[in-house]
């Protein structure tokens, strides 16, 4: 897969309605997009899944609600990509 690295992922904090909005641009033959996402606080024990929807400029976005997880706080995100070849980092 081919992630731009003049657009590395993105995540945006929207307080207002309590939720990260993620967001990754791939091109290619990019199939699926996953975020994980786990607070800092405690290590992965509210890690969750999300699924990548992709746009149609090539982005691939999703909300996590902060209310699955342990509210306001740092927060790690890896980002998969799925290409022909499998899931990568």
């Amino acid at each position: 897969p081919v992630v731009d690295p003049a657009s590395p992922p993105t995540v945006t904090q929207d307080l207002a309605n309590g939720q990260l909005s993620l967001s990754l641009n791939a091109s290619g033959d990019t199939k699926a997009v996953r975020f994980y996402v786990w607070s800092a606080e405690n290590g992965q024990d509210d890690m969750r899944t999300y699924d990548g929807v992709k746009q149609s400029n090539g982005t691939w976005t999703n909300t996590a609600p902060l209310s699955r997880h342990k509210g306001y706080g740092d927060y790690c995100i890896h980002c998969y990509v799925q290409d022909g070849q499998g899931w990568h980092f």
